[in-house]
């Protein structure tokens, strides 16, 4: 996945603010969110990421971070800030 071009953010104390100006639209992401965002903006795969949301937050193993982890970024992808990238 890859950042959706053309979209701002803004750091607003841990958590982070998309806008959209083609749509006029915001989106907050709270922490986890945004972690999850940033990493995926960069390439990074899921393993990695359920890796760094396990670190960074404690979540246990009886979590399903995984899942988490998938259903954000397909709700990302939704809202068209993140875009689908084919492998």
């Amino acid at each position: 996945k890859q950042a959706k071009p053309g979209l701002l953010t803004s750091d607003l104390n841990g958590e982070l603010a998309v806008y959209d100006g083609e749509k006029d639209a915001v989106h907050i992401l709270n922490p986890t969110a945004k972690l999850i965002y940033e990493m995926a903006a960069a390439g990074r795969g899921v393993e990695e990421i359920v890796a760094a949301v396990r670190e960074k937050f404690e979540a246990g193993s009886e979590s399903n971070v995984a899942g988490d982890v998938r259903r954000l970024i397909a709700e990302l992808v939704r809202k068209d800030i993140l875009n689908r990238r084919d492998p």
